[in-house]
């Protein structure tokens, strides 16, 4: 007993002269020292002293693993924050979800990318990963935004307008077109109001485009009239075609383009070899020249899908437009062990999935579907699979 406070004595005396600064006995937020029965509340504990801890379940060590150990510095307990915050990024409706189920820890920022007309609260564009979870929560909701003024708009009663200002939402003007456009109701005036998204209609005046007479072609659309972002088929008569091996022809702002004239084609030019495909072949041996009017077949490698057209033809010395093979999605053991899921039918457990193909999941024993998670059931698209997350049950 005498020895012990001689122990205690001397320890004191050394932390008066500054030669050693202990520690109070530590207290692991959100988290445990292993072999807690050994604690002494009421011993400083000495420079050099080491504990080995745990983390509570949504918590991690600095070193990102489940435990780690701390120790006594001069400048008290290192790591000064033992067990750092795991923040789950969740799935971001009406945003961009690149970063859908990463894993952020205590103290990590990330930018959030909305999609137009939404944004996060009070116009920030960061969201934090705190002791408490993420701040603000990642959530993409509708913005409240004032429309600019529209210089470039005939409005009526005009005069009584101030431009200086930016309009609220709600607000109403009639406004019209000049002669060689219209409103998207087909009339010479409308109302133009704005909204959260800003001015609706967002194109007021739209182009009017009156089809020609088409010499050398099929006359059907002769004098109808089109708007602004319509397209249409151009049939011209055999040997003849738009210029550039077009077949379409489209309203702009500035009139049709390109201009609706069939003129005559050279028909007679061959073509070289086909063009070649990601992961997919032609049929048939390549040549080196084709006919006018000759075609070919394509496939695709073993578990590549093909989209498009198989066969292509050729036309004045150009092959028409070759399909392409969409990649399988390939689904690892350990990116399903990543969201805590498995295959839902024992006897459907293929590591590979074609496009347009369905694979269902389910949650691993002892885990749930979580809130903000995709589907169990999910379908591959080009090689990409949007995996649903289970988190564990509490």
């Amino acid at each position: 007993m005498l020895l012990l406070i001689n122990v205690i004595l001397t320890l004191w005396v050394s932390c008066a002269n500054g030669q050693v600064r202990p520690c109070h006995f530590p207290d692991i937020k959100h988290g445990s020292l292993y072999y807690e029965s050994m604690r002494r509340p009421y011993f400083p504990v000495p420079v050099g002293k080491y504990f080995s801890y745990y983390c509570d379940e949504s918590f991690e060590t600095p070193s990102g693993s489940y435990w780690d150990y701390i120790h006594c510095t001069q400048d008290g307990w290192s790591p000064a924050v033992p067990c750092l915050r795991k923040c789950y990024f969740p799935y971001l409706e009406n945003g961009y979800n690149e970063n859908n189920g990463r894993k952020f820890v205590q103290g990590n920022s990330i930018e959030v990318a909305c999609h137009p007309g939404y944004g996060l609260r009070n116009e920030q564009t960061a969201v934090n990963c705190t002791e408490n979870g993420w701040s603000p929560t990642p959530r993409c909701i509708h913005v409240m935004r004032p429309c600019h003024f529209l210089m470039t708009l005939s409005l009526y009663s005009e005069s009584i307008v101030d431009h200086t200002f930016n309009l609220p939402v709600g607000k109403y003007f009639s406004y019209y077109c000049d002669e060689s456009f219209e409103t998207p109701s087909g009339s010479y005036w409308d109302y133009i109001h704005c909204t959260q998204d800003g001015w609706s209609p967002a194109v007021p005046c739209l182009r009017k485009c009156y089809f020609p007479y088409l010499e050398n072609g099929h006359n059907e659309n002769n004098g109808r009239k089109f708007v602004q972002g319509n397209f249409i088929e151009v049939a011209c008569h055999p040997g003849y075609g738009l210029p550039k091996e077009q077949t379409t022809v489209t309203c702009t702002e500035n009139g049709w383009s390109p201009t609706p004239r069939c003129i005559h084609v050279n028909s007679t030019r061959k073509c070289g070899p086909p063009p070649p495909i990601d992961n997919g072949d032609t049929t048939s041996f390549p040549l080196s020249l084709y006919p006018p009017d000759s075609s070919v077949e394509y496939q695709c490698q073993n578990l590549y899908q093909l989209e498009g057209n198989k066969r292509v033809t050729c036309r004045n010395g150009q092959w028409s437009e070759p399909p392409k093979c969409l990649h399988a999605c390939v689904i690892a053991p350990e990116i399903m062990e990543k969201y805590n899921i498995t295959f839902k039918w024992a006897a459907k457990q293929k590591l590979y999935s074609r496009t347009g193909e369905p694979v269902e999941f389910v949650c691993r024993s002892g885990y749930h579907l979580s809130p903000n998670s995709h589907a169990l059931r999910t379908t591959c698209q080009d090689g990409k699979l949007e995996y649903p997350t289970c988190v564990k049950r509490y």
